[in-house]
């Protein structure tokens, strides 16, 4: 099991320039706008998000790895579709603009929590592997 010391998570709109850089490559790569929170923890950690970011970075670009989150989102999708249907949107009462931005960030966190499922997992069995999963 992965342990963190319990790091407070570097601000985008703070982070020193090199932690900026970093952040930038990584909205770069994973195409997005905003830095996720587990970069962000990672920044905090002293130098462990530069050389985890150089070590993982030629993986991320592959389409291997795009692949990979594709086939992650389509077990998602159908294991959620032999699921019941929630009736929450109903019950909230959305306008059409609330109701809008609802299914974008649910469609942002489609898009997104595949690959950095795909990504822990592949630093978590890293990291088992190399028998560092406590020492960090």
């Amino acid at each position: 099991m992965i342990t963190l010391r319990r790091v407070k998570p570097v601000a985008e709109l703070t982070a020193p320039p090199e932690t900026d850089e970093l952040f930038h490559e990584i909205k770069q790569t994973f195409r997005i706008t905003g830095v996720p929170l587990n970069f962000r923890i990672y920044a905090g950690q002293g130098r462990f998000l530069q050389r985890l970011w150089d070590a993982a970075r030629p993986n991320v670009e592959t389409r291997a790895f795009e692949e990979g989150a594709d086939r992650l989102r389509e077990e998602i999708v159908s294991a959620a579709d032999g699921m019941p249907r929630l009736c929450a949107l109903a019950k909230a009462q959305l306008g059409e603009s609330q109701a809008h931005q609802a299914q974008s960030a649910l469609a942002l966190y489609l898009y997104m929590n595949p690959k950095l499922l795909l990504f822990e997992s592949a630093l978590a069995l890293a990291l088992e592997r190399e028998g560092r999963a406590r020492e960090w």
